[in-house]
Parts: C-alpha cells; structure tokens; sequence
C-alpha cells in the first residue's frame, strides 16, 4: 500500500528550491579547463547541461502587452531573441520587463517596456544611480569618447529633465548642468564652475529660456552663481560688459577688401597717399543686421580716401559726405550697418581724430 502524498509545506519547499538554486549556482561559477589544441585553444565553457538556456526566477510584473521575456535567461543568443526568432543558446542573458540588475545601495538598471505610455514596444531603459552616478572612458583620448545616438537617421533627441513639480514655484525650471574645472594655485587645488538651466517664462507657453552662470549655483533655486546671460524666447538678455573681437587686418596697404564674415572690430593702416575699400560677403538677405567698426590710420600718410558708391552716409544731423581726405597721424573711425546684400544696403557714419602712438 503506498504511503499518503505528504501535504504542501511551503518552508520544505523554499529549503529544496534554496538548495537548487546553490548547486545550480555552484555549476555556473565552474570554469572547465581544455588544453590547447594546435595553434587555437578552447573557451572555458560554463553550462548548464541543457541545449536550451537556463530559466531562472518570474517576472509576475511582466507587461506582455509589450514583448518581455518571462523569465531570466542565463546563455541566450541576443540577435535572435531581438529579431523574434525565438530563444536558442548563446553567450547573453536575458531579462524579463520590471526586472534587471541592482545593488543593496538602491543603485540599479532596470527596464520598463511601456513605461513612456506610448503603446507597443516603447520601451524605456532606466539606469539609477543612488547618490552619484559616472560614465567614464580613461583610454578615450584622441579619436576616442562617448557617442549619443545612434549612427543613422534615427531622429534621437536628448533633454534634461523638469526639476519642479508644476505648483510650487509656479514657473518651473530644469535639472542643473554643470561645467567643472580644477586647477592649483596659491591657495592649493581649486574648484572652479559654470551652469546652464532652463526656466519656464509663463504657465502657458511651450517655449523656456535658458540662463547661464558663472560660478556654482544652488541645485535647489539657482542661488549663489552670477547670472551674465539669458537666451529668450525671441533674443538675449546679456548681462555684464560683452568683448569682441578687434583685430589688425592690414599694414602699410592702399586697398583693402572688407569681409563682413571677419572680425566685427578691424585696424588698417595706410600705406601710401591713397586708400581704397570694397566690400565682400555682404549678408546674403534683409532679416539680418550685422554692423562693423573700421579703424583707419593715416601714420605718415595723408591719403585720399575711396568708398564704395552705394553707401548710405548719415550722421546725427542729416546725410553727410564721406571723407576724401585723413590727415597724417589721425585715425578715422567707421561704424558700418549692413541690412541685406549689396553695398546700397550699407549704412555708414564716421568719426575723427588724433592718433600717433
């Protein structure tokens, strides 16, 4: 007569399934030696005895809504599981949705199938860090660093997320971008920082700005930085004295073709008894003005002066002439305004005076 089934008992069970999942691990972590054979040698090979990839745990938090596997797949052939062609052994391992990798600090990665709400297989890949997280690449020098997105026509796009919740304060703002450098000086080494946030104008519009700080500003309400630039919605709001370029273009010359896509500042010095300007690269439309400042030196010279004909010349009393003349050691300044091609789009008006350094 055959003994009655013993009934159910759960702690058994997790003792016979601990138990499994020991010698099931102990099998993993072996590493089975081969010699070398001829000129190649065999892989140490870790398996489980199967053909088919070892099954580990469930995933009751499966959306299968969206593809997931249903369980840890420890040796599965990525490139077929991607393309559907189902489960067959391989060098990878497989994680089912709401599942993936984590430490006891509360860091982990993790991955959440339908998490961005917008249907079938849009999945989303959180990678959590709990205090700090790095990406680090030390041998990236050269032609080496970090790509993102993927090579091709994908259409990736990156942000930075929202820092607020929408109600308090009213205008949100985003998360803090920093830019950080260290340097040794007298005091010893030296931390030095500059950031960019975003900030909402209004509780309506789906446009932000973009403010830039010099120094290290508080994560929680930007406090404590220098505040030198705002990029508005239709333009910019700078803050504290702005630098151009000024650069010396010619010496000792009696002609010179100004470039509007050189230096906003130039200095030109004549070189003879004549001094001759035309324009190039002038701007291409009417929705943009680019003005310059020309700083002409006679030195030694008293030259004759020429300027293009389309010029507008204007002045704070009316039309005025342009120079014909500049006498020896004087500087004539220009202050140009181009508003569309061509020299007839061209505004000029000048100014005076000594200069013999």
């Amino acid at each position: 007569m055959n003994a009655a089934p013993a009934p159910f008992s759960h702690r058994r069970f997790l003792q016979r399934t601990s138990a499994l999942a020991g010698a099931t691990m102990s099998i993993l972590l072996m590493r089975l030696s081969r010699p070398q054979t001829g000129n190649a040698q065999e892989a140490d090979v870790v398996t489980n005895g199967y053909s088919i990839p070892l099954l580990l745990g469930t995933s009751p938090q499966a959306n299968f809504n969206s593809p997931s596997l249903s369980n840890l797949l420890l040796g599965v052939d990525l490139s077929w599981a991607e393309i559907g062609r189902g489960i067959v052994s391989g060098s990878s391992i497989g994680f089912p949705d709401h599942a993936g990798i984590f430490w006891a600090d509360g860091s982990y990665i993790y991955g959440w199938n339908d998490h961005d709400g917008e249907g079938f297989n849009r999945n989303e890949l959180i990678v959590q860090g709990n205090h700090k997280l790095s990406m680090q690449c030390y041998n990236a020098g050269g032609n080496g660093g970090f790509q993102m997105g993927g090579s091709g026509a994908y259409h990736d796009s990156f942000w930075f997320q929202y820092d607020t919740d929408g109600i308090n304060p009213a205008l949100g703002f985003s998360k803090l971008v920093k830019f950080v450098t260290i340097s040794a000086g007298a005091a010893g080494t030296t931390y030095a920082y500059s950031a960019i946030r975003a900030f909402a104008v209004d509780g309506n519009s789906g446009m932000n700005s973009l403010r830039f700080y010099s120094g290290d500003p508080s994560p929680f309400d930007s406090s404590g930085a220098t505040l030198v630039g705002t990029m508005l919605t239709n333009g910019w709001d700078f803050r504290g004295h702005i630098v151009t370029e000024h650069t010396t273009v010619a010496e000792g010359v009696t002609s010179y073709v100004l470039d509007w896509q050189s230096a906003s500042s130039l200095s030109i010095l004549a070189g003879g008894s004549s001094l001759t300007l035309t324009t190039t690269n002038l701007p291409p439309g009417t929705t943009n003005n680019e003005a310059r400042t020309v700083f002409i030196r006679s030195g030694g010279f008293s030259p004759a002066l020429k300027f293009p004909g389309g010029w507008a010349w204007v002045s704070e009393h009316g039309p005025r002439p342009p120079p014909r003349r500049l006498g020896r050691h004087r500087v004539l300044i220009l202050n140009l305004t181009a508003i569309g091609p061509g020299d007839t789009n061209v505004f000029a008006s000048f100014r005076t005076g000594v200069f013999a350094p």
